[in-house]
């Protein structure tokens, strides 16, 4: 690596500046094993335009880079200097994040990552009430919004993530509401059916889970087709949960076990919570690391209660189509400053005998295959 790639300019917005480097500070010791900075100039404040934003407050500074590892580096300066601002509507995109962003983004990753991110996507229709718009448009704007997370967490290295897209409590709504919320479903499922190339190539393996007995048949049979699809896939994990309760999936649980247990095919010395786990509609996903709720409700409302005993919750008042990266990261960066706080309750799961081993496989097999006889 020559001196002139070594040493680079980066700018960084007043805004993220404090976050910045905090996240440096946390991870510092973590970070100087593979990386040392070196301040080679004053920071210096300026006045500079932003393509597409107005008129904004930066900073300036040099630094000088030297690693062990030197392929990791460039990659690392490749992070600073880069940046894409075409916008993609697709679920899969490219590169939605700014190079401040990737910036952070890369400094997190220094530091404990989350593997499996659960979010509440709440205030969409504040967020049409806010913006003088329909409701549909809010409940269109927080689908989107989806799918730029998604690309978020691809970015981050985290290897799941499911989202609360409709609640069992949402048919209480008006059936004009329902209905447009079910309209909207299945504009975006077709539209993964029509990209399940690109899914496939980024490995993302989609899971719907809930009592979809409640849902209309054609949307039923989009959901499958979306799972059948990429049910090979194993780098990436979408779980989304509609027409789904916590109460209902352990209601579910319960009653799949009792009759495992009066039909024989399970033992009553087989009861345990491990049972439990792998009898619920998120098996053989992992508890949550983190859950996320937005709009600046501090309640679960039945969404995954018994998955996220252990999990570290972030609450934010962001509505969740103005959900950003910024406040993604700032979730994660809370999580990582907390971890050790909780992690350390997690027991290691009992193995279950072979006769309950069995009972497990059927019930998941039973499950996919109504739906995949539907596909």
């Amino acid at each position: 690596m020559t001196a002139k790639e070594e040493k680079k300019y980066i700018t960084v917005l007043k805004k993220n500046f404090i976050f910045f480097f905090c996240a440096c500070k946390v991870h510092g010791r973590l970070f100087r094993q593979n990386v040392r900075f070196k301040r080679n100039a004053q920071i210096k404040k300026i006045k500079t335009p932003i393509k597409g934003q107005p008129r904004t407050i930066c900073f300036f500074f040099s630094f000088t880079v030297v690693s062990r590892d030197v392929e990791d580096v460039r990659h690392f300066v490749f992070c600073f200097t880069h940046t894409n601002t075409a916008v993609d509507m697709s679920w899969i995109r490219d590169n939605s994040m700014s190079w401040t962003q990737r910036l952070c983004a890369k400094v997190l990753t220094y530091g404990e990552v989350p593997k499996h991110v659960a979010f509440i996507m709440d205030g969409n229709r504040r967020y049409a009430k806010k913006n003088r718009v329909e409701k549909q448009e809010g409940h269109s704007r927080g689908f989107d919004k989806l799918a730029e997370t998604l690309q978020w967490c691809l970015h981050l290295g985290i290897k799941e993530v499911t989202v609360y897209a409709f609640s069992l409590d949402n048919f209480k709504r008006t059936q004009e509401e329902v209905d447009i919320l079910f309209d909207l479903a299945r504009e975006k499922f077709r539209r993964l059916l029509e990209e399940k190339d690109k899914l496939n190539e980024h490995g993302v393996c989609i899971n719907v889970i809930g009592n979809l007995k409640r849902l209309p048949d054609d949307l039923v049979k989009l959901i499958a087709e979306s799972m059948l699809i990429t049910k090979h896939n194993n780098k990436t994990f979408l779980n989304v949960a509609f027409s789904y309760t916590g109460h209902d999936e352990l209601t579910d649980a319960f009653n799949q076990i009792s009759n495992g247990i009066k039909n024989k095919d399970l033992e009553e010395s087989d009861l345990s919570i491990e049972i439990i786990d792998n009898c619920l509609y998120t098996y053989p996903s992992p508890p949550p690391d983190l859950l996320i709720r937005t709009s600046g409700e501090t309640r679960l409302s039945d969404f995954m209660i018994w998955q996220c005993s252990y999990s570290y919750i972030y609450f934010t008042s962001v509505l969740w189509p103005e959900f950003t990266a910024w406040d993604f990261m700032f979730a994660v960066f809370m999580y990582q400053r907390n971890v050790g706080a909780f992690v350390r309750y997690r027991l290691p799961a009992k193995r279950l005998s072979i006769k309950a081993e069995k009972f497990v496989e059927n019930v998941q097999q039973k499950r996919l295959n109504s739906l995949y006889t539907i596909a």
